[in-house]
């Protein structure tokens, strides 16, 4: 590779003393520059910018190390939108381009009574000064309290709480009150389309409606969180007349997090990839319909540790549904369509005498429904099977013995080899989480 020399910065000679990168010809090498000098762009407090940066101690701005020489200089691309470079050769542009990293700031926008974010890396703290309006929408850092009075429409990434050590033992780090004092006043859209696929991810953070009036609870247009895009639920809590409307396409992944007095559904998944979905160790209750609707799920869907109720029904299923709730609890269920159905099975802990042992379950005869589910103890002896109690379909809607029903199970426990049985446990009725088989 030939090298370059080190031309000096004038008026046509196409360098550029305000550190540009060296490497295109006739250009200043970075180790020319000293630290702190030249034009600089600082970006906005909190947002995302170009990799490896430090601050200096004389400045606290942030500076690169050349790569060459290990010396610190303002970043190039700084220069570059300052618009202090000399003219460049198109070749030297694409160069550029394709060579320094530009940041995708994120942005909030106003749009009639919609907050539309876009791009990465947006915080309740960041979209409040971007919309510069207390009144439309607020964030005290200091109490972890934002309030926003306008729909939300999410084209880009919003982030909404965090895991911090200092507030480990409360239940929210963050309160997200949606300011209502009319029907569908304040809505949430998590889109996908050509503009981008919209994230909500929240966090220990509590989302609710405030400022109703008794009027509002006669409302056919209730305020909704519907989603087309990834929504994110770590530990969170949506409450107080937000129903959850999940379309087709859409990614949710609900962790430990709680959907509760809504008046229809808390959540609703319509036409989504089962592959798609997670749900586990959460709630769905005080619902003035359901607790979960399913309708025309693609594929198996398995919902764990959980608790669903809804005052017209706990779960809904219609269209293609194939659920399994594994260590849930419901009470009454409503199947509309001969393509649902539901199991509920319950995890049973099997501890063996020695580590290894493999432990077979199989349905006694005459319960309507026949399994065969085997498992290996680990190394403290213990097997964890999920063995089902009833199926539930349009035909058969309620658990009957000799009809929908899996158990009671015959266990046979064998040696860690799987040939030799060593204990036989007839009878075992499941029905419950937490139950136990000791053997001696």
């Amino acid at each position: 590779m030939r090298r370059l020399h080190r031309g000096r910065a004038g008026p046509g000679c196409g360098a550029c003393a305000c550190g540009a990168p060296s490497g295109v010809a006739g250009l200043a090498p970075l180790s020319q520059v000293r630290a702190g000098e030249g034009p600089g762009v600082r970006p906005p407090e909190g947002r995302g910018v170009e990799p490896a940066p430090y601050r200096t101690a004389a400045e606290g701005r942030p500076h690169w190390v050349a790569p060459t020489t290990g010396r610190t200089a303002r970043h190039p691309s700084a220069a570059l939108r300052a618009g202090r470079c000399a003219p460049y050769s198109t070749a030297s542009l694409l160069f550029l381009l394709l060579t320094l990293p530009l940041p995708a700031w994120a942005k909030a926008h106003l749009e009639g009574n919609w907050v539309v974010v876009d791009g990465l890396g947006n915080t309740l703290a960041s979209v409040a000064r971007d919309i510069g309006d207390p009144a439309v929408i607020s964030f005290e850092p200091a109490i972890g309290l934002g309030r926003l009075s306008r729909s939300l429409r999410l084209r880009g990434e919003l982030t909404v709480g965090a895991h911090d050590e200092w507030d480990s033992l409360l239940k929210h780090s963050t309160i997200l009150q949606l300011d209502v004092t009319q029907c569908g006043q304040a809505r949430i859209e998590v889109e996908r389309g050509p503009q981008g696929v919209g994230v909500l991810r929240l966090v220990r953070t509590k989302l609710e409606s405030i400022h109703r009036t008794r009027d509002l609870d006669q409302c056919k247009d209730p305020n909704l969180l519907t989603a087309r895009g990834k929504v994110i639920l770590d530990h969170s809590t949506i409450t107080a007349n937000i129903d959850g409307h999940f379309l087709p396409e859409a990614e949710v992944r609900l962790a430990g997090s709680t959907f509760s007095l809504t008046r229809s559904t808390g959540l609703w998944f319509q036409g989504l990839d089962a592959a798609l979905l997670h749900v586990a160790d959460s709630f769905s209750v005080d619902n003035a319909l359901y607790g979960l609707r399913l309708e025309g799920i693609r594929g198996p869907l398995t919902i764990r540790n959980s608790v669903f109720r809804g005052l017209k029904s706990d779960v809904y299923l219609s269209g293609p549904a194939d659920l399994t709730l594994v260590d849930c609890d419901l009470k009454t269920t409503s199947i509309t369509s001969p393509q649902a159905r539901l199991v509920q099975r319950w995890t049973v802990t099997v501890h063996t005498p020695q580590p290894g042992m493999v432990v077979e379950a199989r349905s006694a005869e005459g319960t309507g429904r026949s399994e065969v589910v085997r498992g290996r103890a680990d190394g403290k002896g213990v097997c964890r099977l999920a063995l089902a109690e009833y199926e539930l379909t349009q035909a058969a809607p309620e658990p009957r013995a000799g009809v929908n029903r899996y158990t009671p199970h015959d266990l046979t426990i064998y040696d860690p080899q799987g040939a030799t049985p060593q204990f036989e446990v007839s009878n075992l009725y499941v029905f419950m989480p937490g139950q136990e088989v000791r053997l001696p």
